[in-house]
């Protein structure tokens, strides 16, 4: 029988019965011995991102439409996926079809800048496609985006312009036959670079690379970056390192990267601070993370200096902005046993208010081309301190002299990060933000990008404005 909660989780998957085939289900999955097949289904199948039957591919599903670590594929797709015009299992597209499909996207539209991407989950790189695609309109291009596959931002680009994802279906060669000869392209990320290289681009296009090198090596990577027409790395240390393994002559370029954030509005950052209040009490120093809450990004080693730091300053209280996954949950759990005051709010769009109420950046990535977010937080005022790893921040030397400290030593992190949130006041934030105001602009980036695609080829630009 059905207990009361496996009940309600029915009621709300009976609307994909339709889906449900119980001979299918148990030929497919054996080990749910001699249990009633839509009973397993709805108290642990739905949530182990196992299809009801043919009709709807669970693994497609998730894995094109929702947020890391999201279950649940069917229920969603019920429940907002179908209004959405989710696909329940990808239908291949021949190369005529999909070429077909884009030139019906592109019909009336003037002006388009085609936008390469991973996917829309809420991450670095998608949320800087998105800010792109808004300059971009500004200047009058019309931004048309094709990902490998979608996520929980998917909305917030199909708001910008067409967007195609690949992942349900689509030939992409097909694809890339349907764009006038002159189309640019921005590709975005490394994982970008395969759909590059099989668009066939004949105008100007660019690949921004936002990962290490090594990463792209692990991956399978670094030899369709190779053969990007135009690679543009956001930090002097990722380009170093991208010419010592790429082809000899194989050109890289270096755009530092523009600021996402803008300030937070004081409305938002006065809810902000009350909402830490009552979650870690009043007056305390912040110290906070930022990043999806993996091993790469360093959330154990967050939380483990977090410790430390709270053994030296007992006023103090730690904040993770990013998405976390069940491995990032049970540490923080772990550590809020633990005795630690810990906040870890999620994703936020309000990202500015977060870093205004935060005393000091405490950087544990292993591995990081950047992160930008850095920049962002010290655009508001917020100086870093950083633990060894191998972060291309380094590389911009003086520019951030003032702005932040990297330490070899990671014994050292906890105290100087104390030192420094002690030392911070109004006017050495407001120095830092202005300083960094001042070396990273949006505006600069897209300039620099959009002069790049000139010397490729780029013709018939519009104005700005239009």
């Amino acid at each position: 029988m059905l207990g009361e909660t496996d009940a309600v989780r029915g009621h709300a998957l009976d609307r994909g019965k339709d889906f449900f085939d119980a001979d299918w289900y148990r030929r497919e999955y054996p080990d749910i011995d001699d249990a009633d097949p839509w009973e397993h289904f709805v108290a642990h199948g739905d949530a182990e991102r196992r299809s009801p039957g043919p009709g709807f591919d669970a693994q497609f599903y998730a894995g094109t439409y929702l947020a890391l670590e999201e279950h649940h594929a069917l229920r969603h797709f019920l429940t907002h996926g179908r209004r959405a015009g989710h696909q329940p299992r990808p239908v291949p597209r021949t190369a005529h079809e999909s070429r077909d499909a884009m030139s019906a996207l592109l019909a009336g539209v003037e002006h388009p800048i085609l936008l390469v991407g991973n996917d829309a989950q809420r991450a670095g790189a998608p949320l800087l496609m998105l800010e792109l695609a808004r300059h971009l309109r500004g200047r009058g291009w019309a931004p048309v985006f094709v990902l490998l596959r979608g996520g929980p931002l998917l909305g917030r680009f199909q708001a910008l312009g067409p967007t195609v994802l690949i992942a349900e279906g689509h030939d992409v060669a097909g694809l890339g036959a349907a764009l006038e000869p002159e189309t640019p392209i921005v590709a975005n990320t490394g994982w970008a670079a395969p759909v590059l290289q099989q668009l066939r681009p004949s105008g100007p296009s660019v690949l921004l690379v936002q990962e290490m090198p090594d990463y792209l090596q692990e991956h399978g990577l670094l030899e369709p970056v190779a053969r990007a027409a135009t690679i543009v790395a956001a930090l002097p240390a990722v380009t170093e390192q991208l010419r010592e393994r790429l082809p000899a002559g194989t050109p890289v370029h270096t755009l530092l990267p523009g600021l996402l954030h803008a300030t937070g509005s004081p409305e938002g950052v006065t809810r902000v601070e009350r909402l830490i209040a009552e979650s870690v009490g009043a007056d305390r120093l912040i110290f906070l993370g930022a990043g999806f809450a993996d091993e790469r990004k360093g959330f154990d080693r967050f939380l483990e200096l977090a410790h430390r730091i709270h053994d030296l300053e007992s006023r103090s209280a730690f904040v993770w902005l990013g998405d976390v996954g069940e491995w990032g949950r049970r540490c923080a759990d772990q550590a809020r046993e633990r005795g630690l005051p810990l906040l870890v709010p999620g994703f936020r769009l309000d990202a500015p208010a977060w870093y205004a109420n935060a005393d000091v950046y405490l950087l544990t990535s292993r591995q990081d081309p950047g992160p930008t977010t850095v920049m962002d937080a010290a655009r508001c005022g917020v100086p870093f301190v950083a633990a060894p790893g191998d972060l291309g921040l380094q590389s911009l030397g003086r520019l951030l002299d003032g702005v932040g400290w990297f330490l070899a030593d990671e014994g050292q992190v906890p105290g100087r990060a104390v030192a420094v949130a002690r030392s911070e006041t109004h006017q050495s934030r407001a120095e830092r933000a202005r300083h960094m105001e001042g070396h990273a602009s949006f505006d600069g980036y897209v300039d620099d990008l959009l002069q790049l695609l000139r010397m490729k080829g780029l013709v018939d630009e519009p104005s700005r404005g239009r």
